[in-house]
């Protein structure tokens, strides 16, 4: 038996640029503060709570207060919801629907959610490509702050969801540079999304690297290399 994490945002919904441009624009309307420069984070911190703690720390040289943790984080979600009004903000990754569905009944995997948005944000966007996440194991940044603990945490309520399962390997699968180094740090196998085809993955080192899930042959070579 094999457990396979999923990344969500470019993995399974493209929707990078409206969760940034929201986030962005939560924290210009509750704290004056200018778009993030995320070239200069550490890539484990890359999730919601440490890139807001990142935009204090750049431009206010402290760390947010619980309250303003809150208020960002709720005006961040209504700017999401407001978006959900134009779909095609919302698209799945090609074939990730399908995948997700025949993954979890599949008799030799699990599967679990690894995302660095609060789980409200990724409940929202699954919702918005029809993706069903009932019942799967889902780790998330109310749950922890970075990537690697976040996948732990992952890893965690899976295996308290099958307390009787021996899972021989564990398969991230991301589209980031920070899901490359958190499944490096944690010694996991990595399966890359390049729905873009940036090139990005490959160039950092990633040598299993799909632009989407429409070849499903060829992510189960993968699941399975």
């Amino acid at each position: 038996m094999k457990l396979i994490l999923f990344d969500i945002d470019g993995t399974l919904t493209r929707t990078n640029d409206v969760d940034q441009r929201c986030f962005s624009e939560a924290l210009e309307d509750v704290m004056g503060l200018q778009e993030l420069k995320w070239e200069d984070m550490d890539f484990l911190q890359v999730t919601d709570p440490g890139c807001l703690r990142e935009a204090f720390k750049q431009q206010l040289e402290r760390s947010p207060t619980a309250e303003e943790v809150e208020r960002i984080k709720e005006v961040f979600i209504s700017n999401l919801e407001a978006e959900t009004a134009e779909v095609e903000q919302f698209r799945e990754v090609p074939g990730a629907k399908a995948m997700i569905d025949e993954l979890r009944d599949h008799p030799d995997y699990k599967i679990a959610f690894s995302t660095g948005c609060w789980l409200h944000s990724a409940e929202l966007k699954l919702n918005m490509v029809n993706i069903d996440y009932n019942g799967i194991p889902f780790g998330n940044a109310d749950l922890a702050a970075t990537r690697d603990k976040i996948a732990l945490e992952a890893i965690r309520l899976t295996e308290k969801e099958y307390p009787n399962l021996l899972f021989e390997e564990t398969i991230y699968v991301g589209d980031g540079l920070w899901d490359l180094k958190t499944s490096a740090l944690l010694d996991l196998s990595f399966i890359g999304i390049d729905v873009r085809s940036s090139g990005k993955l490959a160039e950092a080192g990633a040598t299993n690297v799909l632009r989407n899930f429409l070849d499903k042959d060829a992510f189960y070579k993968l699941l399975e290399k």
